[in-house]
């Protein structure tokens, strides 16, 4: 009798403990899912900065918000065409125009947007036709007896925005009235029969228009 009075003693002090370490094992995976909840939401809250590595020198960063009311759409492909038509009063500095272009790829790059569902087109018209041209030719066009010349500024820019799928294009109206000739345009950049028409078409096709 006293031998069954101990095993049960000792059967109802285990279940009392494995009760108990039941409950401090439940404690501690509360309390590190809490931890870990607090941590990302920290995180969250100062903002997640995200640095593109191809074209942030040309634009400056672009910011990751996971939790914006609005996104960049992963779901429809993204269609715009840029027309750059001013040019800046020093021809050695680069067009803001083409910095916004590597500023947008930018903001799709770091939202995680793949690149094979951003259409991004530019076309060079207008004053701001000779950034399309090859070194030789923007140095005698450009430059001035109290202003040298020796460079096209924009042809690294513009030669990652072409890695990065940017198309490039410019207007051939534009190349004949200022008496431009093609051979002055820069290698991998098309020409086109008009600025203006070609943003027509490309509109026609749902492509977003900004004039820059």
């Amino acid at each position: 009798m006293k031998q069954q009075k101990q095993i049960f003693k000792k059967q109802s002090f285990l279940k009392s403990n494995f009760f108990l370490l039941l409950t401090a094992a439940a404690v501690i995976v509360i309390l590190t899912l809490t931890f870990i909840y607090k941590k990302r939401s920290f995180a969250q809250t100062n903002y997640n900065y995200g640095n593109d590595p191809i074209l942030l020198r040309y634009s400056g960063s672009a910011v990751t918000l996971p939790y914006a009311a609005d996104k960049p759409s992963h779901n429809t492909p993204v269609k715009a065409i840029f027309s750059i038509l001013n040019f800046p009063a020093n021809p050695n500095l680069i067009p803001p125009g083409l910095r916004l272009v590597a500023h947008i790829v930018n903001l799709y790059r770091v939202a995680g947007v793949n690149p094979k569902d951003v259409h991004l087109d530019v076309v060079f018209h207008g004053n701001g036709t000779p950034a399309a041209f090859d070194n030789q030719a923007y140095s005698h066009h450009l430059s001035k007896p109290d202003l040298k010349v020796t460079r096209n500024p924009n042809i690294p820019l513009i030669r990652e925005l072409q890695k990065d799928g940017v198309k490039m294009f410019v207007c051939g109206q534009a190349m004949r009235v200022l008496h431009y000739k093609r051979k002055d345009i820069l290698p991998g950049i098309k020409e086109v029969y008009s600025g203006l028409t070609f943003i027509i078409n490309r509109q026609n096709h749902h492509y977003a228009y900004f004039e820059l």
